[in-house]
């Protein structure tokens, strides 16, 4: 190849490498002026509603329920987080030879008696629920039967890496500071410490956080999960290990008294795109044990979906 050859690809190079960090720059900068906004609602908004998501920019959509066993489907372009299989998760339960893990199964079989303690002691239950989740997919399992079982977490299947804390790498201390969480006692809400994302960051951008709110469930997307996926996608987009990538998908699994909901958060030109499940329930200990394996299969996911895709929002 000749040195003028040479020269034309390498500019070619050079105006791709900078038009896809003009993009990228772009649409951080986009989804700042959202997380902007939305903390601009003021203390009173604990639920946004459909329509002042839409001014937003802001769209909501319900995930498609496809089975019996709380499956959801999601089209193969808007997927970024594929839940572990129902066959999967059956094929891995706790580890009684574990002392943590049989501890830890004796207390999930004994939910129901726990319910009435936690009605009477609802600092007690904020929090209780992302606990469990928490426990039972750090829990040591047994995958295989006889002499070829090992042993491993719902967690290390899919490769996650654990965070200890959220600050600084799955959100920014000044975009914690813009979370509203502590302010009044129907509006406060928290964040787990122990947050997820890939073992190889520079490869995949996903995160996946826990959040216990202190008030009822609604249908209606919260302020705290809207400006928390917000505050992480900034975050990562800022990130220069993640410099190739142009979509930083969040997973966000939210608590609100005895419910909890799963909601995936990606970006696009036209906006900002969160799809959620039903509200769940976990009061009986039948509801509680259904949920919860669903919660699982999700928190365990594989990363996929093309993260490197062009988002270039335009101006508010």
């Amino acid at each position: 190849m000749s040195a003028r050859v040479k020269g034309f690809f390498g500019t070619l190079r050079g105006h791709e490498i900078k038009n896809h960090r003009d993009d990228r720059e772009k649409t951080c900068d986009s989804l700042f002026q959202m997380l902007q906004s939305v903390y601009d609602l003021g203390e009173s908004t604990v639920y946004i509603t459909h329509e002042q998501a839409k001014s937003l920019r802001i769209r909501v959509e319900d995930m498609a329920l496809v089975d019996n066993d709380d499956g959801y489907t999601l089209r193969p372009s808007e997927e970024f987080f594929r839940p572990l299989s129902i066959e999967a998760l059956n094929a891995c339960p706790l580890d009684e030879n574990d002392k943590g893990a049989k501890r830890l199964s004796e207390l999930v079989r004994g939910w129901s008696g726990m319910v009435s303690f936690l009605e009477e002691n609802y600092s007690t239950l904020y929090g209780e629920l992302g606990s469990k989740l928490l426990q039972l997919a750090n829990a040591r399992r047994r995958v295989g039967t006889g002499e070829n079982a090992t042993s491993t977490t719902l967690l290390r299947m899919n490769k996650w890496r654990k965070n200890l804390g959220i600050i600084p790498d799955i959100i920014n201390p000044y975009y914690q500071d813009m979370l509203k969480d502590n302010i009044s006692a129907t509006q406060r809400f928290f964040i787990e410490a122990s947050c997820y994302s890939a073992y190889r960051r520079e490869d995949e951008p996903h995160v996946s956080i826990i959040l216990s709110c202190f008030y009822q469930g609604k249908e209606d997307i919260s302020h705290a999960e809207v400006s928390t996926i917000l505050a992480a996608m900034v975050t990562q987009l800022e990130h220069d290990k993640l410099e190739s990538h142009s979509i930083t998908p969040v997973l966000l699994i939210s608590f609100m008294n005895f419910q909890g909901r799963i909601l995936q958060a990606y970006a696009t030109n036209d906006g900002l795109v969160i799809q959620k499940s039903k509200l769940c329930s976990f009061r009986t200990q039948e509801e509680f044990e259904k949920s919860m394996s669903l919660f699982l299969r999700w928190i365990a996911s594989e990363r996929v979906g093309d993260t490197y895709k062009q988002v270039r929002l335009d101006p508010f």
